[in-house]
């Protein structure tokens, strides 16, 4: 992909995304939403930055997308699905058998994944970011904490917020991401238009929202399973990866359960130990792909590694900041946002 197409791809992405969501809160409160966003797409990537980050200057909204983005996940899933060399090839037919577990490889079938897990990857950033927008996070930051930089950026380390608001924050984002990429894939109509009945259902789009995710934070600034030194929970402006992975896919869950009430999943996929062993087989196709980019070795990268992040005390925390939002945050938000907030 040249550098003006994938700019201009990561710009309309993120543009209808707006148009979308005004028409979701136009047919919610039957009135327009009166915001304006700006989207920014930048070529030259910061050091030590990633994916893109949300701004408000007290007058407009600001979305800036880094376009390391699009080159590191086309190049990922280029590898996993297309690459053609023979060293490929056992890696190519494993990661499409965990997409279409009952078919051969299909190099047809293969690009249409590509671009699939490429739009919901993209997506679960951009919504994550409109998060901070429109669950009015960024203009508490400004209006009440007083910061005139009003910033939220997936580096936690740029986010100058108190780590316990900042956790709490970067959980609704991720939840709000969820809720709309589960609204929008995990429909009857959306199925319906992938080229080649690629995706059998709503389930099945359900289960690649979480692939998508796994790569999403595997392929991070801080992946899953690169090897960190244990930090101090209450220090941290983030959830551990793997404590936040977590999170993010039990929000799939109640978002996929509260828009398809008649049609439930089933038990097995609402069952969060059979997903926490699942994820180490996905996260392997990421870290394969991360030990060769790094030019570094299985310890160092490894589904092996951090698992103290899934641990009782994180998994704690997780109660205690939904605890914190419900008692303490949300109602200090409800004026700044622009939709209902979670509960």
């Amino acid at each position: 992909m040249k550098t003006v197409g994938a700019e201009e791809y990561l710009k309309q992405s993120a543009l209808e995304k707006i148009e979308h969501l005004k028409n979701l809160y136009k047919a919610e409160k039957n009135e327009e939403l009166d915001i304006e966003i700006e989207v920014h797409v930048e070529s030259k990537i910061p050091d030590g930055k990633y994916g893109g980050f949300s701004r408000f200057d007290g007058e407009k909204y600001s979305l800036v997308l880094y376009i390391d983005l699009i080159y590191t996940v086309d190049n990922f899933l280029f590898t996993l699905l297309e690459g053609v060399l023979p060293e490929n090839e056992a890696v190519r037919k494993g990661f499409f058998n965990l997409l279409l577990p009952t078919e051969e490889y299909s190099l047809e079938k293969a690009k249409i994944f590509q671009m699939y897990l490429r739009d919901m990857s993209i997506d679960i950033i951009i919504y994550h970011e409109f998060g901070h927008i429109l669950n009015g996070h960024l203009k508490y930051i400004h209006f009440d904490l007083k910061d005139n930089e009003s910033t939220m950026h997936m580096d936690s380390s740029l986010n100058f917020i108190e780590p316990l608001e900042s956790r709490t924050l970067e959980m609704d984002a991720d939840a709000f991401a969820v809720t709309r990429i589960i609204a929008r894939y995990a429909h009857d109509k959306s199925v319906e238009q992938v080229p080649l009945r690629v995706v059998y259902n709503k389930t099945h789009a359900f289960i690649l929202n979480i692939i998508s995710a796994v790569f999403v934070f595997s392929l991070s600034y801080n992946s899953l399973g690169r090897k960190r030194p244990k930090a101090d929970l209450n220090e941290m402006k983030y959830l551990p990866p793997r404590t936040r992975l977590d999170h993010y896919i039990q929000c799939c869950i109640n978002a996929y359960e509260h828009f398809n009430k008649e049609e439930p999943l089933d038990e097995e996929f609402k069952d969060m130990d059979f997903w926490r062993e699942v994820v180490g087989n996905i996260e392997e196709n990421a870290n394969i792909y991360n030990r060769d980019v790094f030019s570094v070795g299985m310890q160092e990268i490894s589904r092996d590694n951090n698992l103290e992040e899934l641990q009782e005390g994180n998994l704690n925390h997780i109660y205690d900041l939904n605890n914190y939002w419900s008692n303490r945050l949300r109602a200090k938000l409800v004026k700044y946002a622009y939709f209902e907030l979670a509960k």
